[in-house]
C-alpha cells in the first residue's frame, strides 16, 4: 500500500530568529526556543509577536521579582521540568498583574458572571464555560509564570473533580443479562463489588455504634409498657389520629414493613456468602429461639417481595405455569403467608397488584415493542417458551414495582408531608440527579436495613378501633397462643402448610363506619375465590378497600398501643435490648443529628409520662431506643406534618425513604426503557392531572377494580385519608376545588359503552353493550350540568351535510397540496426525496379546519388546528369511554366543552328570530361576540405571521345555524339553545374524532411499504397505482373507486380492534337486545354496498356522508405523489401521539415521495389561497 502524501508544512520557509524547525513522523513543526532577549526588537515584529515578546518578558522579570530565592533560578526550561519544582508559589499580585497585562479582564469578568448566573442549572455549552475555564487556566498556568501558583491549582482540581463527578466509578448498571431484572432473593442489585448487599438471609445491620453502657436498674420490658406504651381499655381509649390517617395507610405501610424486614426466629437459613456462627446468642428460653434473629429472611429492597416470594422456591408457586411463556401470575395470588394472619388491608393491596402484574404481563406481550415475543406459544421450543415467559415475568416485575415507588413517593409520602394540603403536586423524590460544583450524590449503591429501623417500625399505636379488635380475638396474645390462633386461622383461610397460594383465601371483617362513634362489625367469615377463575370478587376486594379508608386510625405517641400488643412488643423491646444491643434513643439522635434530650419533658412533655419513664429508666441518657421512640411525643398535624409520628420517627422515615430508594438500582440507573420498555415506563408515571395530586393508588384501583368507585370519589383519589378530613382540606383551598369532588358520590347506574365477540353459527357476531346514543346523552347531560337533556342530534348531522353539499371538492385538493408542499422536508443533500407527516400535518388540519369554518369555531391561539383536535378528541373519549370515567377524562372534557359551548351558544341565538325585546337584545349582543372572536381570531393570525381572512362570521356558518334554528322550531317539542348546543358539541366532536382516525386508518392500509405485507395489499396498491397513473385506465369512476379502496381499508384496520373487520349487515332500526350490530368479515371486497358502512364511523350512521366526500379526496391527492410509500422505520408507521394537557391522543404517520416531479398543481398554488379552511 502506497504511503499517502503528506501535506506541506505552512512553517516550510526558513526559520526566523527563535524558532528552529522540528521534523518529526513526515510534519514539519515550528518550535520556539531561546528567551525573549533573542526574539527581534518591537519595532520588526508583528503585532501578535510585539504581544508574544511583551507577555514573555514580563514573565522572565517576575520570575526574579516575585519567586523570591530560588534554588534551580540557574537551570534552563528543560531542567526547570525534569526537577521538582520547589520554588515559593507566585502570589496573586502577578497573576492579576498577568491578566491584566494579557487583556483578559474582560474576558475573566464576563467569565465569572456567566458561571454564578448558571449556578444550580444545567451547563449551557453553547455559552463555552468550560472553555473559558480552559482558557483561563491556560493563561494562568505555569508556562507563563514561571511558578505554581495556589489559586490556579485548586481552580484546577476543581475542574478535574467536575469532570470526574460526570461519570460513575465504577458503572453502577452492565449490559449482563442476569442483572436486567429483580432476582428472587434480591440480590445483584448492587453490581460493583457487593451482589450479596441486602440480599435475603443475610444479616440486620447496625447504623449506630452503641457506645452508652447499660443501666443496671433500667426495668423490664413488661413494665415499659405497662406505664409508658398500654392503651387505655375500651373506645374511649382510642384517640383518632388528629390529621384523618385512614387505616388504609398503615394496611400499606405494612406490606412496605414486611417487604424489608422478616427477623429470624428459627434456625439459621444459609444464605448466599454466610459464615456466620449462629449459636453466639443462645436461647431465650421461652419458646422463641433468638440464635438466628440477627438474620433478615427477606431482601432490604422495596421489590414487592409479599407478592413475589423471596426465593425461587416461594415464586415459582405463584407464577402461572400452565400459561408458560406469558410471564404470568397465578389469578389474585401472593407469596406471602405473614400477612394472612393481619388484618385484611394488606393483602386486598396486594390482590390488585397481582392484578396490575397480570394487566400489565398481557400488555407487553400484545404490544411486544421488540418483535422478540411471539403470542404463539406452539412455536416455541420449551427453552424458549420458558425463556420468554422469565423476560415477560422480569419486565412486568420492574413495572409492577414502579407503580409501588410511585405510591410510595406520591400517595403514602405525600400523606406523610401533607402535602395536599399546600393544594401542590410536589412530591420527594429521592431518585432525581444531584450534581453541585462539590459533587455528584451518589445512587444505585444498594442498601442492607438496620436493626435500628426495625425497631423503629413497629407502628402498632396508630392501629383503628377495627384492628384493635381484630388482634384482641386472640386472647391472651403469647407465643403458644399466636402459633396457635395463626394456624387455625390459616386452615380457615386454606393456607395450610402445603397449600399452594391459588387456593388462598381472604379474611372477611367488614365494619359499619359512622360518623362519630364506635365502628360496628357487620360481618366476619372469609372471602371466598370464583371456582373457575380462581379470582376474588372486585366488589369484595373493593369492599375491604373502602372500609379501611373510611376508618380512621389511631395516633402516634405514649400510652397509644393495644393491649393485645403487649407480648409481641415486649419481644421487641427484649430483641433489641438483648439480642442486636442497640443504641439509646439520645445515641440514634445524635446519629440523625437531633438534639439529644436533656430532660424526660424535653423527650414527652406530659407530666405523668415524663415521670413514668424518668422512674424506669433514671436519667435520659438511658432511654431505651424501642420504647424511647415508640413513647416520644407526637407532632401536630400541619403543613409538611401530615402522618404526626413521634418526632424522632418523622425525621428517621424520610431518611430510610431516601435511602431505600435512591440505593435501589432498579429505581434509579437501570429504570429505563431498556428494561422496562417505553410503554411500561410511560404507564408507570404519575398523572397529576387524574384529580389526586400525582397519586397512583387511584390508578391501580381503577385498572384493576373498574365500576367500583365514582371517578370524583374522595376515598378513590386520596385514601389515605379518611373522605372527611381529604374533603376538609379541599374546602380550605378552595369552594371551586372541592365542587371538584364528591365527599358522598351517589351511585350511578353502569354506562360502560363497548363492544363484544360471540360466536354463533360457526361466524364472529359484533354486539353493541349498550345503547351508545343514550349513553352519550346521559354523559353529555353530566357534563352541562343539566339534570335531564333531550336530543335531536340528526338535525345537525343534516345541517353539516347541506353544508357539505355547498362546497366545492377542488379547496379541499388545494389546500392538501399547499400542505404538503409547506411541511415537506428533503432530509438529504443527496436525496430528491421529501417527507412529511401526512396525518399531523396534512388531514388533521383539513379536517379540523373544515370542522371549525362550519361551526364557527375559533381556529388559532388556545384552539389551534392541532389543539382543536385534541380538545373535540377529549369531548368524544368523555362520551364513548368504554370503561369508567377517570376524572381526567372528564375534567379535560369539562375544559374543552367550555371553551367550545359558548361560542356555539353565541352562534344560536345570534341566528334566533327578534320576536321580543329579549332575544333582540341577546341576538345583537351575541353578533358582537361573534364579530369579537372573529377580530381576535385574526389578529393572532397577524401575530403569528399567517395571512388573517377577514371573513366576520362565515356564510357557510351563518346559513348552517340558520337551517339548525328553522329546522328546530318546526319540531313539536324544539330543543333548547343549551340542548342544541350540547347537541351540536357532540357532533362536531363526534365528525372531529371518527373522521381522522378513519382517513389515517385508510392510508396506513393502502400505504405502501419497504417490506411486503399481506398478499392482498399489494393488489389493492396496484389498483390504485393504476387508478392514479395509467392513463389507458377507466377514470370515469374513479371518485368511487377511491371511496370503495378507503372505505375497505377503514374497515379492515379500524381503530377499535371489536370492529375491525365488521360487515354491517344489521339494521340499525331492528335490533334487539342485546343489539347485534355486524359480524366479521375479513376478506377484502370492493362489490360491498354502500350501506354495509353505514355505522363504519358512529353507531347512528350520521357521519358517513361527510366522510364519503372528503375521503376520495384525500386518497387521490395523497396517492398522486410520486414514487409514494410510507417512510423507512418507526416514522412510517401510525401511531397515537398525546398533547400535554389533554386525555387524547392524535394519529401521525410519515410518507415519503420523490420530490423531484413535484405535481404542477403545487406550483400554480404559490400566492393563492385556500378559502374557508386555510
Amino acid at each position: 500500500m502506497s504511503t499517502p502524501t503528506r501535506p506541506p508544512s505552512r512553517y516550510a520557509a526558513e526559520p526566523k530568529p527563535g524558532e528552529a524547525l522540528l521534523q518529526s513522523a513526515g510534519y514539519t513543526h515550528l518550535l520556539l526556543v531561546g528567551q525573549a532577549k533573542d526574539l527581534p526588537t518591537l519595532s520588526a515584529s508583528p503585532v501578535w509577536r510585539k504581544a508574544s515578546q511583551l507577555q514573555e518578558t514580563i514573565g522572565s522579570v517576575s520570575h526574579y521579582l516575585f519567586s523570591r530565592g530560588s534554588s534551580n533560578s540557574g537551570l534552563n526550561n528543560e531542567d526547570e521540568v525534569a526537577l521538582t519544582d520547589s520554588k515559593t508559589p507566585t502570589s496573586l499580585i502577578f497573576l492579576s498583574v498577568q491578566q491584566l497585562l494579557s487583556g483578559r479582564i474582560p474576558e475573566n469578568l464576563s467569565m465569572i458572571i456567566n458561571i454564578l448566573s448558571s449556578v444550580g442549572k444545567p451547563l449551557d455549552d453553547r455559552k463555552m464555560q468550560l472553555e473559558d475555564v480552559v482558557g483561563w487556566l491556560a493563561t494562568s498556568g505555569r508556562k507563563n509564570q514561571h511558578a505554581p501558583n495556589k489559586m490556579v491549582n485548586d481552580v484546577q482540581g476543581q475542574f478535574i473533580d467536575i469532570l470526574w463527578n460526570d461519570l460513575s466509578h465504577p458503572s453502577t448498571v452492565d449490559l449482563n443479562p442476569k442483572h436486567r431484572f429483580r432476582t428472587p432473593d434480591g440480590r445483584n442489585n448492587n453490581i460493583i463489588g457487593s451482589p450479596f448487599l441486602g440480599a435475603a438471609n443475610q444479616p440486620y445491620a447496625r447504623s449506630v455504634k452503641a457506645l452508652h453502657p447499660r443501666a443496671p436498674y433500667v426495668a423490664e420490658p413488661e413494665e415499659m409498657f405497662d406505664s409508658i406504651l398500654r392503651r387505655p381499655e375500651g373506645f374511649e381509649g382510642f384517640v383518632p389520629h388528629p390529621a384523618g390517617i385512614s387505616s388504609l395507610l398503615f394496611g400499606f405501610a405494612n406490606i412496605i414493613i414486611h417487604d424489608i424486614f422478616w427477623t429470624n426466629t428459627g434456625p439459621e437459613v444459609k444464605g448466599p456468602g454466610s459464615d456466620t456462627d449462629s449459636n453466639q446468642y443462645g436461647d431465650s428460653g421461652n419458646g422463641s429461639s433468638r440464635a438466628s434473629q440477627w438474620q433478615n429472611l427477606t431482601s432490604s429492597y422495596l421489590s414487592l417481595d409479599p407478592l413475589y416470594g423471596v426465593g425461587q422456591e416461594e415464586q415459582d408457586k405463584i407464577r402461572n405455569k400452565e400459561d408458560l411463556g406469558r410471564g404470568l401470575l397465578y389469578n389474585d395470588t401472593f407469596a406471602s403467608s405473614r400477612l394472612l394472619v393481619m388484618p385484611p388491608a394488606s393483602c386486598a393491596l396486594l390482590v390488585i397488584f397481582s392484578r396490575n402484574h397480570n394487566r400489565v404481563a398481557k400488555r407487553l406481550l400484545e404490544i411486544n415493542e421488540r418483535k422478540t415475543w411471539t403470542a404463539d406459544l406452539e412455536k416455541l421450543s420449551p427453552e424458549q417458551l420458558q425463556q420468554q415467559d422469565d423476560e415477560i415475568f422480569g419486565t412486568a416485575r420492574l413495572i409492577n414495582c414502579g407503580y409501588y415507588v410511585e405510591m410510595i413517593l406520591h400517595d403514602y409520602l405525600s400523606a406523610i408531608l401533607n402535602t395536599t394540603q399546600a393544594d401542590s403536586d410536589w412530591a420527594l423524590d429521592p431518585r432525581a440527579p444531584i450534581k453541585s460544583i462539590l459533587g455528584s450524590t451518589p445512587k444505585a449503591t444498594g442498601n442492607s436495613v438496620t436493626v435500628e429501623f426495625n425497631s423503629l417500625y413497629r407502628w402498632h399505636a396508630p392501629m383503628s378501633w377495627s384492628q384493635s379488635k381484630w388482634i384482641e380475638k386472640w386472647e391472651d396474645v403469647n407465643h403458644e397462643t399466636i402459633k396457635k390462633s395463626a394456624a387455625l386461622l390459616k386452615k380457615e383461610l386454606n393456607a395450610e402448610d402445603g397449600v399452594e397460594p391459588r387456593y388462598w383465601k381472604l379474611s372477611k371483617y367488614e365494619v359499619n363506619v359512622p360518623r362519630s362513634g364506635q365502628p360496628e362489625l357487620t360481618s366476619a367469615g372469609v372471602y371466598e375465590r370464583d371456582s373457575e377463575t380462581g379470582e376474588f370478587r372486585d366488589e369484595d376486594i373493593a369492599k375491604i378497600l373502602k372500609d379501611s379508608t373510611y376508618e380512621v386510625a389511631g395516633t402516634f405517641g405514649a400510652r397509644h398501643i393495644p393491649a393485645a400488643m403487649r407480648w409481641i412488643e415486649c419481644q421487641g423491646m427484649r430483641t433489641s435490648r438483648d439480642v442486636w444491643k442497640t443504641c439509646t434513643l439520645n445515641e440514634f439522635r445524635a446519629f440523625l443529628g437531633l438534639k439529644e434530650f436533656e430532660s424526660f419533658e424535653e423527650w414527652n412533655s406530659d407530666p405523668s409520662v415524663a415521670s413514668a419513664m424518668q422512674d424506669l429508666v433514671g436519667h435520659p441518657a438511658n432511654i431505651p431506643l424501642h420504647v424511647g421512640l415508640h413513647g416520644e411525643e407526637a407532632k401536630k398535624p400541619r403543613l409538611g406534618a401530615g402522618l404526626c409520628p413521634n418526632y424522632t420517627n418523622s425525621r428517621a422515615i424520610l431518611s430510610d425513604a431516601v435511602s431505600l430508594v435512591r440505593g435501589d438500582r432498579f429505581y434509579t440507573d437501570s429504570a429505563t426503557a431498556d428494561t422496562m420498555t417505553d410503554w411500561g415506563l410511560r404507564d408507570c408515571q404519575p398523572d397529576v392531572q387524574e384529580g389526586a395530586y400525582g397519586g397512583m393508588l387511584q390508578k391501580l384501583i381503577r385498572n384493576n377494580l373498574p365500576d367500583q368507585y365514582v371517578f370524583n370519589d374522595v376515598a378513590l383519589l386520596f385514601p389515605f385519608k379518611t373522605p372527611q378530613s381529604s374533603y376538609s382540606i379541599l374546602e380550605k383551598i378552595g369552594p371551586q376545588k372541592a365542587l371538584q369532588y364528591s365527599l358522598q358520590p351517589t351511585p350511578t347506574p353502569h354506562l360502560s359503552l363497548g363492544y363484544k365477540h360471540i360466536q354463533s353459527g360457526g361466524k364472529t357476531m359484533v354486539y353493541e353493550i349498550s345503547d351508545t346514543p343514550k349513553v352519550e346523552v346521559e354523559r353529555m347531560s353530566l357534563l352541562f350540568g343539566l339534570p335531564k337533556m333531550n336530543s335531536n342530534i340528526k338535525l345537525i348531522y343534516q345541517a353539516v351535510e347541506m353544508a357539505m353539499s355547498r362546497q366545492n371538492s377542488e379547496q379541499y385538493k388545494l389546500f392538501i397540496q399547499s400542505r404538503i408542499q409547506q411541511c415537506s422536508a428533503r432530509r438529504s443533500p443527496v436525496s430528491t426525496d421529501e417527507t412529511v407527516d401526512v396525518a399531523r400535518d396534512v388531514t388533521n388540519p383539513l379536517i379540523c379546519g373544515w370542522l371549525s369554518h362550519i361551526f364557527g369555531l375559533v381556529e388559532t391561539g388556545i384552539h389551534s388546528q392541532q389543539l382543536l383536535l385534541c380538545a373535540l378528541s377529549d369531548i368524544y373519549c368523555y362520551l364513548n369511554a368504554h370503561d369508567q370515567i377517570s376524572f381526567k377524562s372528564r375534567a379535560s372534557a369539562r375544559v374543552a366543552a367550555s371553551g367550545f359551548a359558548w361560542q356555539i351558544k353565541q352562534h344560536i341565538e345570534a341566528s334566533s328570530p327578534p320576536n321580543s325585546i329579549g332575544n333582540l337584545i341577546r341576538r345583537g349582543v351575541s353578533k358582537l361576540t361573534i364579530g369579537a372572536i372573529d377580530v381576535l381570531e385574526d389578529s393572532i393570525k397577524t401575530i403569528s405571521g399567517q395571512r388573517p381572512d377577514i371573513k366576520h362570521t362565515s356564510p357557510d356558518t351563518k346559513i348552517f345555524y340558520d337551517t339548525i334554528r328553522v329546522e328546530n322550531d318546526a319540531q313539536r317539542i324544539p330543543l333548547s339553545i343549551d340542548e342544541l348546543t350540547a347537541d351540536c358539541l357532540r357532533a362536531v366532536s363526534t365528525l372531529a374524532y371518527t373522521i381522522v382516525n378513519g382517513t389515517a386508518h385508510a392510508l396506513d392500509y393502502l400505504m405502501p411499504a419497504t417490506t411486503t405485507h399481506a398478499d392482498e395489499i399489494p393488489k389493492l396498491r396496484q389498483t390504485l397505482h393504476d387508478l392514479v397513473h395509467n392513463p389507458r385506465f377507466d377514470r370515469s369512476n374513479i371518485h368511487e373507486a377511491h371511496l370503495k379502496h378507503g372505505l375497505e381499508g377503514v374497515r379492515l384496520a379500524h381503530w377499535n380492534p371489536y370492529l375491525r373487520a365488521i360487515s354491517f349487515g344489521v339494521k340499525l332500526e331492528h335490533r334487539a337486545h342485546p343489539r347485534p350490530i355486524g359480524i366479521i368479515d375479513r376478506e377484502f371486497r370492493l362489490d360491498r354496498n354502500t350501506l354495509e358502512y353505514l355505522r363504519l364511523l358512529d353507531v347512528e350512521g350520521y357521519c358517513l356522508p361527510m366522510f364519503e366526500i372528503i375521503l376520495p379526496v384525500i386518497i387521490n391527492q395523497v396517492f398522486s405523489l410520486n414514487k409514494v410509500q410510507r417512510a423507512p422505520g418507526m416514522q412510517g408507521r401510525l401511531e397515537k401521539i398525546m398533547i400535554t394537557g389533554t386525555s387524547a391522543s392524535i394519529p401521525t404517520m410519515h410518507i415519503r415521495y420523490d420530490g423531484s416531479k413535484t405535481l404542477k398543481a403545487i406550483n400554480s398554488l404559490r400566492g393563492r389561497r385556500t378559502n374557508g379552511i386555510a
